[in-house]
């Protein structure tokens, strides 16, 4: 169907920070393909199923051919001809397009026939394709502020409208967004599993890595953790997370004393893992304490086919277990955080949240504790095309201070080997495009 201002806006917007593979229902006469094919990644694909038949409710139709030419003719017009290459017009009905359950779509621009049964139909069956936290867009199915009464496009077509209306008491999606006659809806949604490398659990470390593990355990993450004792491997099965030994060849001696983990050891077991479209994997320093937010930022992003969340930490000494188990928990551990509580220089990254799984590729020999591994992540993200996100403004990661000597380790050989195999690329938070502000707005900064 012909698109309104409105329209043209929000598919824009959506189309741009979207993953690799957009499906549209209802190619029409090429409008919202262009549209999409304009601002889409240079990545993705645009699928376009259509049986160009006439419309059940108003008659109209289009043909494979006219719709091709119109899509081709805009983007020439706007210098982007070869964006129609990554185009793909399957000229069958929605409901012939062979199903799927892979959750490989990354958003969905309904706007087939307006018939309700059609659409609802049409919601129905692309349901299991969506990954979790995908798009899905339905034309029509609003009507638009101050829009004429004779404006057909814009009142809000009554199949698409009552499917909104049903779509708002749904748990399973979510109103995110609306424009000119169209409403954006995300499916939930994505779970954090959490990953990490724990100390021995010995003097203050017993307490700090207990405090962040109930505290992980109390926002609803699953997780990992790589321990190097049997009974620190069961002192955090006992705490609820998975917990598995590092092997000999994970770990590296630092300047000939004691053995220190790989920081790639945690992030490269799960890769090894089945991929799960409703995970967010989040790898976190064993001792950093986050509040809830962190959940909702994962989940501003979760329409995003590769992010990299990242955000700077506040430093508190914390010296006896925190009570998760407190409703009122997050309250407390703010209002500390903000009395004693230092926010710490943008060059040191505690902790990351990204999607997918297999991110970072290949990653070099880090040691943990030992500098730039967590800079040149950032780079990496950057590098190979994630959205990264600074989340500080929305999001208060705590670390518990324990005296450490981060000046000494700083200036080891190991920490200098650490930075020699950064190279050039030792980014800071600073470096993210993006910004997350506390209602949890994606922003350039």
């Amino acid at each position: 169907m012909l698109l309104s201002e409105g329209d043209i806006a929000i598919l824009s917007k959506y189309a741009a920070i979207v993953g690799d593979s957009l499906v549209e229902i209802g190619a029409g006469w090429g409008s919202s393909a262009a549209v999409m094919l304009a601002n889409m990644p240079k990545t993705a694909r645009l699928t376009s199923i259509d049986s160009f038949i006439p419309d059940s409710v108003r008659g109209w139709r289009s043909s494979a051919h006219d719709c091709h030419v119109r899509a081709r003719r805009v983007l020439n017009d706007a210098g982007m001809e070869n964006a129609i290459a990554r185009w793909e017009i399957v000229e069958v009905s929605s409901r012939d397009f062979p199903p799927g359950t892979d959750g490989s779509i990354d958003m969905i621009f309904i706007d087939g026939d307006h018939d309700y049964d059609s659409v609802r139909a049409d919601f129905e069956d692309f349901w299991p394709q969506m990954r979790y936290g995908g798009l899905i867009l339905l034309h029509n199915s609003r009507r638009p502020e101050n829009a004429p009464d004779d404006d057909v496009f814009a009142n809000g077509w009554s199949g698409p409208s009552q499917l909104a209306r049903e779509l708002l008491k749904n748990t399973d999606v979510e109103l995110i967004d609306e424009g000119g006659s169209t409403t954006v809806w995300r499916k939930r949604c994505l779970r954090a599993r959490v990953l990490t490398t724990t100390r021995p659990f010995e003097g203050a470390f017993k307490t700090l890595q207990t405090n962040a593990i109930n505290n992980w355990i109390a926002l609803g993450m699953s997780g990992h953790a790589c321990v190097e004792s049997e009974t620190d491997r069961q002192i955090v099965d006992g705490l609820g997370l998975a917990a598995t030994i590092l092997k000999s060849d994970e770990m590296v001696k630092i300047d000939g004393a004691k053995s220190k983990p790989l920081f790639s050891v945690p992030i490269t077991r799960a890769i090894e893992q089945p991929y799960r479209p409703d995970v967010a994997l989040l790898y976190t320093n064993s001792d950093t304490l986050f509040t809830p937010e962190i959940n909702d930022a994962i989940n501003a992003v979760s329409h995003v086919g590769r992010f990299l969340l990242v955000g700077r930490r506040t430093d508190l000494i914390v010296k006896r277990p925190i009570d998760f188990t407190k409703k009122n928990w997050p309250i407390g551990l703010k209002r500390r955080a903000e009395r004693n509580g230092k926010l710490h220089t943008p060059g040191a990254v505690n902790w990351f949240a990204y999607r997918p799984h297999d991110l970072f590729g290949e990653i070099p020999p880090f040691v943990v504790g030992y500098t730039s591994y967590d800079n040149w992540m950032i780079w990496r993200g950057i590098d190979r095309g994630a959205m990264v996100v600074d989340v500080t403004e929305a999001v208060l990661t705590v670390d518990q201070t324990h005296g450490g000597q981060s000046g000494t380790i700083f200036n080891t050989p190991r920490a200098k080997e650490n930075r020699r195999m950064a190279g050039r690329h030792i980014y800071t938070i600073e470096h993210a495009p993006y910004r997350m502000t506390k209602d949890f707005e994606i922003c350039l900064k």
